[in-house]
């Protein structure tokens, strides 16, 4: 009986010692888990970016005083309204004429007179001229009056009309350069000077080509003449009409031998006029 007296005593003092174990152990603030991150941070390099070439501008040419107007004759369609033949005028022309035409390569004359004129206009920019193209493509509706005045407009030293020729004879062939005559309206202080151009132009032409020179011819019934302020000259650099010529023109060699007398003939001109 005793025995199980103490048995039940020391079960008593152990809920005792229990209880309180576990009412201290509540009273206790937890300690908050800190995160670790475990993940380590792996540093990626910039990459060293390619280094871009640098570009050596092209040093450019002083530009000379001169204004060389370039006008590569008609255009991809012709336009047949009139307008006078120049001030005061009463004779009436078409405002612009669909040009000749290949007799072999079957090329629109405006299509060589435009590809000409381009390599012209490169030439003298390079040597540091300025230049002022009528046009620089087929599509456009320009008269020869709208032609002058840009010439005009732009206070042009000379003002190149390039054109090519035609005849119903094909065995001619040849380069001529025109330029206004006496009894023309135009400026009578620019006739001596065109002439001059014309002179030095066909000169150069001949020299660069070996062509047939056909002179040069003066003028007094051209739209473009007429209408101009400025020393001008229209160059007809071979005929179209004639089978091997109208070959000849359309090769790239030759087109560049057109345009260097060209430019050669122009250069030569303002030497003599600025002497």
């Amino acid at each position: 009986m005793r025995r199980k007296w103490a048995i039940g005593l020391w079960i008593i003092a152990l809920s005792f010692v229990l209880i309180s174990c576990s009412e201290i152990i509540q009273d206790k603030p937890s300690s908050p888990i800190q995160t670790v991150e475990t993940t380590a941070k792996i540093s990626t390099p910039t990459p060293t970016p390619t280094p871009t070439p640098t570009l050596t501008p092209t040093p450019s040419l002083p530009a000379k005083a001169y204004m060389i107007c370039i006008d590569p004759g008609h255009q991809a369609k012709a336009n047949n309204e009139l307008e006078a033949e120049g001030p005061n005028s009463k004779e009436m022309k078409p405002k612009v004429s669909s040009g000749t035409q290949g007799v072999t390569t079957k090329k629109p004359e405006s299509v060589l007179n435009l590809e000409v004129s381009l390599l012209l206009r490169d030439k003298l920019l390079a040597e540091g001229y300025q230049v002022m193209m009528t046009r620089e493509k087929q599509d456009v509706n320009l008269s020869n009056k709208d032609r002058a005045d840009i010439a005009n407009n732009a206070h042009a030293d000379i003002f190149v009309r390039i054109h090519a020729d035609g005849s119903e004879l094909q065995s001619i062939d040849g380069i001529s350069v025109q330029y206004p005559a006496e009894n023309s309206s135009f400026p009578k202080t620019m006739l001596q000077p065109s002439k001059d151009a014309a002179a030095e132009v066909l000169k150069a032409m001949l020299d660069k080509t070996g062509a047939k020179s056909k002179g040069i011819v003066a003028r007094s019934d051209l739209s473009g003449f007429n209408w101009a302020k400025v020393p001008s000259i229209l160059v007809e650099m071979g005929f179209m009409t004639n089978s091997a010529e109208d070959v000849r023109m359309s090769t790239a060699d030759y087109q560049d031998k057109l345009a260097e007398g060209i430019k050669n003939g122009i250069e030569q001109w303002i030497t003599k006029r600025t002497k």
